[in-house]
């Protein structure tokens, strides 16, 4: 990923689909399902941010450093927390500050 990682670069991104590699076994799909400004810190990131991802339900995907492909973003890696789960399938939060 070229540009850095910052919430503008993915705002307009919500609905679309990422492929998530994991030690070299990529083809889970994710859909980033928001977008969402958290309140600044004083941190290094003048404007902290959560994404927050689905998956397919039961998926064995853990907490930690995955790697993300995207058709125009290209890859970039990524720390995700899985945060809940129910039947439509299980959900994935990324937070930058």
């Amino acid at each position: 990923m070229a540009q850095n990682i910052e919430l503008d670069i993915f705002s307009p991104r919500v609905g679309e689909m990422f492929v998530l590699d994991v030690s070299g076994n990529a083809g889970e799909r994710l859909e980033l399902v928001e977008v969402n400004a958290l309140p600044s810190q004083g941190g290094p990131r003048e404007q902290p941010f959560a994404l927050i991802f689905k998956g397919p339900g039961g998926s064995g995907q853990q907490q930690g450093m995955v790697k993300l492909t995207h058709d125009d973003m290209g890859e970039f890696d990524i720390f995700l927390v899985p945060v809940e789960e129910d039947q439509r399938g299980r959900l994935f939060e990324a937070i930058f500050n």
